[in-house]
C-alpha cells in the first residue's frame, strides 16, 4: 500500500494507505476516527452470491444448533473458532487495510477467538443475514464483527536475520509473544488467549471445523 516500488516515472500510479482506507471506511475516515466516531464498513463491500450466502447462514445454524452450553444473547459460541465465516472475514482485503491504518503497520496476524451469537426473536435466535459482514472500527475499541470477532494484532519482528518464533512480538504494546502458538491454533483448530506470558493455545479445540486447503499466496498469508 505504499507507493508502488521501482516506480520511478511521473505516470506511475501512487497508493497511500490512508486513500485505501478512505475506499473502505468514506472520505474523512482518518479525521473522523481522531474524533472519537466508530465507522461501519462492510468486510465484502461488493458482497457475496445467496448461495454462499445460504451456505454461511446453514453453518452458523449448524454451530448455534451443537453449541455445548446453553446461549444468550451476546454470548460466545465456544465451539466456533474456525468456521468458514470466520476463515473467510480473517482473509478480508478490507479488514487488513483498517486494521493496518490503527495499528500504522502492515504486518498483522489474526487472533483465533470464539465467535459471538445475535439477538433472541421469539424463542429463537436471529441471524441478519444482509447485515453479514458489517463491521465497526473505533480507534477506542478496534475493529469488530460480532458473529466472527474477528481481532488482528500488529506483528513486531526483531532487528536482525535470526528471528525465531520465540522473539516475534505480537501486539499493539510489543510486549506479547505467542506466534507459534497462533500458528498451531491455525493449524490443529484450537483457539488462543492472552495471558501474563502472551498469546498462549487454550484447552479448546473447534470439533465441527476442518483444516482450511488455502491455493493461493494471499490467502495464506492472511491467515
Amino acid at each position: 500500500m505504499t507507493s508502488v516500488p521501482g516506480a520511478n516515472d511521473d505516470s506511475a500510479p501512487l497508493y497511500s494507505l490512508e486513500k485505501a482506507t478512505e475506499v473502505v471506511l468514506g472520505v474523512g475516515c482518518v479525521e473522523r476516527l481522531k474524533a472519537g466516531e466508530t465507522l461501519t464498513f462492510q468486510v465484502f463491500p461488493d458482497g457475496l452470491d445467496q448461495h454462499t450466502l445460504d451456505l454461511l447462514e446453514a453453518e452458523l445454524w449448524m454451530y448455534i444448533h451443537h453449541s455445548p452450553v446453553a446461549l444468550a444473547p451476546g454470548n460466545v459460541v465456544p465451539n466456533m473458532v474456525h468456521s468458514v465465516l470466520q476463515k473467510v472475514t480473517q482473509q478480508s482485503l478490507s479488514v487488513w487495510v483498517v486494521s493496518a491504518l490503527l495499528y500504522g503497520i502492515h504486518q498483522v496476524v489474526a487472533i483465533l477467538s470464539p465467535g459471538q451469537i445475535g439477538e433472541k426473536r421469539q424463542n429463537d435466535w436471529h441471524i441478519d443475514v444482509p447485515n453479514l459482514f458489517e463491521a465497526t472500527v473505533s480507534l477506542a475499541a478496534g475493529i469488530s464483527h460480532p458473529w466472527t470477532r474477528v481481532r488482528l494484532e500488529p506483528v513486531w519482528y526483531p532487528d536482525g536475520d535470526q528471528s525465531t518464533f520465540a522473539t516475534v512480538r505480537v501486539g499493539s504494546a510489543k510486549q506479547w509473544v505467542g506466534l507459534h502458538a497462533i500458528q498451531q491454533a491455525n493449524s490443529y483448530l484450537y483457539a488462543v488467549q492472552r495471558g501474563d506470558e502472551g498469546f498462549v493455545l487454550t484447552a479448546f479445540a473447534d470439533h465441527l471445523a476442518m483444516s482450511a486447503t488455502l491455493n493461493f499466496p494471499i490467502s495464506r498469508a492472511m491467515l
